[in-house]
């Protein structure tokens, strides 16, 4: 956020920047807790609360690390361990990469010998080849017929009649010796709340746990067991997952192969049939649609 600009005597400037800061945040955020004086030294002081709540929480987390004891090593590295285990048996070789290749294979194979993709591939290729060749032969006779209807109209024609002020305020800027003691009590709390550490006592924990001897051999005793147990749990339900998972993309991927072969196998021909017929009628149609406009303009020319 900008702050005032010390020094600054006129007030203009000063309350062009505090009305600014009102409008956009409030009253509270726009003090200046910082101004060489009673403000400055109350954010200190809860800058130093802050320290001393963040100390007395690390000392806390720190003492309930040490208090753990064997058996909570136990039940953590089982925790740990079987997590960490299961991951990387989940996403290991022989887990969902396995599963994914595999499934990945036979879900394509299916999909390219699945009689439905190549019969809608031929259907959807024989309409859209039709359609598209339609509309081209369609502009194509049609321009053709309407050149030739207009020049049969109009000789027809032709013969049918035988031929949208402010000044700034300005002024020495007035200054309180004295601070205001709720100004004083958001100074402090701004103070704590900016200085304050919410991972003091997760941090001390951590600590704590590594210091304790006890706690740390019932750890490392019960994690690789977990561990292998997390393994292995993690490569079946990876590879299985990702059996599923790759047979569809798969499936997918080689029904597409199909679909597109046949579609590209059928558009051709339906595209030569509908240019044929888009022809022929486009023809008819601009013929007489020309015709009557140049009959048209003949006879006005009379």
């Amino acid at each position: 956020m900008a702050k005032r600009p010390r020094g600054s005597s006129t007030l203009g400037g000063w309350s062009t920047w505090l009305l600014a800061c009102l409008a956009a945040v409030g009253l509270s955020a726009c003090l200046d807790c910082f101004d060489d004086g009673p403000l400055e030294d109350a954010y200190y002081e809860g800058k130093a609360a802050a320290a001393e709540r963040n100390q007395a929480e690390y000392d806390d987390g720190y003492a309930d690390g040490r208090a753990l004891t064997f058996a909570d090593g136990i039940s953590d590295g089982d925790l740990a361990g079987y997590q960490d285990g299961h991951f990387d048996g989940y996403y290991g070789p022989l887990g969902y990469p396995r599963g994914f290749d595999e499934g990945y294979l036979d879900g394509h194979f299916a999909g390219t010998f699945d009689s439905s993709a190549c019969t809608a591939g031929a259907n959807d290729g024989d309409a859209d080849g039709y359609a598209n060749g339609n509309d081209q032969g369609w502009s194509e006779g049609y321009e053709l017929g309407y050149g030739d209807g207009w020049d049969d109209g109009y000789y027809d024609g032709s013969g049918s009649c035988g031929f949208r002020s402010h000044k700034d305020g300005r002024g020495e800027a007035s200054k309180s010796s004295e601070a205001d003691p709720d100004d004083l009590a958001t100074c402090h709390r701004r103070g704590f709340d900016r200085n304050l550490d919410a991972s003091a006592r997760p941090r001390g924990f951590a600590d704590g746990k590594r210091d304790n001897p006890e706690y740390q051999a019932g750890f490392d005793e019960r994690y690789p067991i977990a561990y292998a147990d997390g393994q292995f749990d993690g490569q079946i339900d990876g590879y299985n997952i990702g059996l599923l998972e790759g047979y569809d993309a798969g499936f997918g991927d080689g029904y597409d192969t199909a679909y597109y072969a046949c579609y590209d196998d059928a558009y051709p021909g339906a595209w030569s049939e509908g240019h044929e017929d888009g022809w022929n009628e486009g023809l008819g149609v601009g013929y007489d649609e020309g015709y009557l406009a140049g009959w048209n303009a003949g006879f006005d020319d009379c």
